[in-house]
């Protein structure tokens, strides 16, 4: 009998001391009358629960202490699944499941949709005209300021921080930023465009909310802004007479006539290709004493072409062969001609004629081992001593 043997309980005796009755050490102080009430409790919680602590090193619990520290953990847990559905129905608002129309679940009501998704903006906005949707817009948009991240919920302590955070975090930079005569109103005018408006700043699409064209902006890698083309939007933060006056791409022309407006002169981007176009010239330039040319990389696709250029016409051809003939530089093509003539032909000839002694010879040695092969149909086996 070991130590930890005698700190099990003994198995109770019958009255007479004729036979013990059955008994389980994870039962304590209990005697099985039959085996089959034995065997059910094998089947047990209390079974496997003191088997886990004989495992452990401690002591059985009885059924009575282990009946009830189950209760105790029993109300526990119920009281904290109660602490949760009340913490979720506060969340809901009136904090009655029924009333804020969820099942005891928790499961939102059928036909609910979140005030935030996209669903329920265009829900909202399906029945409001322009002007009504530009004002709800304007109320919805959440407050900004100079700190205000265009890309994310970042806010910076002021301006310069925004714009040095900005760089680092997502490669933004103003184009052209010498330029810009206004940085504080380019920075809120494009404030205005995400947090109000929901556009995306460089392909121009609109969202339903702040957070979605952010997200949008920054999965596509377009957290810039283009100056080019959009020389009208940007005019009143952007000195374009002192840019064109720099950069020969940025040129004065006549805009508007396309929408039936008088024409108006305006700066404008014009890339060397549009330049050329509107010129009439050609969009290449000749370098090197006329040995060279170079073109627009947006015509590469062209150059990388093997083009042999104009082919020169039959009679100036043979212009030029007599002129050659002339001048001693091209011999007659008679004998000379005729000589090259029957070598070929002569080389030719009897190269066919290896080739094809080779191929017949090929041809009967192939016939005649299928013919071996075939011939012998006898089964071979393979003994291994």
């Amino acid at each position: 009998c070991t130590a930890r043997d005698a700190e099990w309980p003994r198995p109770a005796m019958e009255a007479d001391g004729a036979r013990p009755g059955l008994t389980a050490y994870t039962a304590p102080g209990e005697v099985f009358a039959t085996e089959q009430a034995l065997k059910e409790h094998y089947k047990s919680d209390l079974h496997r629960y003191n088997l886990k602590r004989k495992v452990a090193g401690l002591k059985p619990l009885t059924r009575e202490a282990f009946e009830a520290k189950a209760a105790a953990s029993a109300s526990a847990a119920g009281a904290a699944e109660g602490d949760k559905r009340a913490g979720g129905r506060r969340r809901t608002g009136t904090g009655d499941a029924e009333a804020d129309g969820d099942d005891p679940m928790g499961a939102p009501a059928e036909g609910r949709v979140n005030p935030k998704s996209k669903a329920a903006w265009y829900a909202r906005a399906a029945n409001l005209t322009d002007e009504e949707l530009i004002d709800a817009r304007i109320a919805s948009a959440p407050a900004f300021g100079p700190g205000h991240d265009l890309f994310s919920s970042h806010v910076s302590a002021d301006l310069s921080e925004n714009l040095r955070h900005m760089a680092k975090r997502h490669g933004f930079a103003i184009p052209y930023a010498d330029y810009v005569c206004d940085l504080p109103g380019l920075v809120r005018y494009l404030q205005e465009k995400v947090y109000i408006g929901c556009f995306a700043l460089q392909d121009g699409k609109q969202f339903h909310s702040v957070e979605a064209v952010q997200a949008h902006m920054r999965d596509k890698g377009a957290c810039r802004f283009d100056l080019e083309g959009h020389e009208e939007e940007f005019a009143d933060f952007y000195d374009l007479e002192a840019l064109a006056a720099e950069s020969p791409l940025w040129v004065e022309a006549e805009v508007g006539e396309e929408d039936g407006e008088e024409a108006e002169v305006a700066i404008v981007y014009r890339p060397p290709v549009a330049q050329a176009e509107a010129s009439g010239e050609g969009s290449s330039l000749v370098v090197g004493g006329g040995h060279r040319e170079v073109g627009h990389r947006s015509l590469r696709r062209y150059y990388k072409q093997s083009y042999k250029g104009p082919q020169p016409e039959e009679e100036t051809m043979r212009k030029l062969l007599l002129q050659y003939r002339e001048m001693g530089l091209v011999k007659p093509a008679g004998a000379v001609g005729a000589r090259i003539g029957a070598r070929g032909v002569a080389a030719r000839g009897e190269k066919g004629r290896r080739a094809g002694d080779e191929a017949r010879r090929d041809l009967k040695l192939g016939m005649r081992r299928n013919m071996l092969i075939k011939g012998n149909t006898t089964s071979q086996n393979i003994i291994f001593g």
